[in-house]
């Protein structure tokens, strides 16, 4: 970074990076004994799991908080993860 680039960032600012939404294979596939039993294979997912206690604590969806804070959401064309995780699991 340039002493230019440091200078026009405010006071105490600091520089961000790009972030990385992979997520890597012990993330998807957890072992069971952390998930416990389940027949369902999704359920070995941490990216399932959250989408799916988000859910269950009735958390607002990205769309409802865009919206609350004044800003149109992103299109939806129904082929999200959380639409599909929730659709099997109502």
């Amino acid at each position: 970074m340039t002493a230019v680039e440091r200078a026009a960032r405010p006071s105490g600012q600091l520089p961000t990076r790009r972030i990385d939404a992979r997520l890597v294979h012990p993330l998807i596939d957890l072992p069971g004994f952390v998930v416990g039993e389940t027949e369902i294979p999704e359920h070995h997912s941490l990216a399932v799991r959250d989408l799916l206690r988000g859910h269950a604590l009735d958390l607002p969806s990205g769309e409802a908080v865009a919206r609350a804070m004044g800003l149109v959401p992103r299109r939806r064309d129904g082929s999200t993860v959380a639409r599909l995780c929730l659709s099997q699991h109502p």
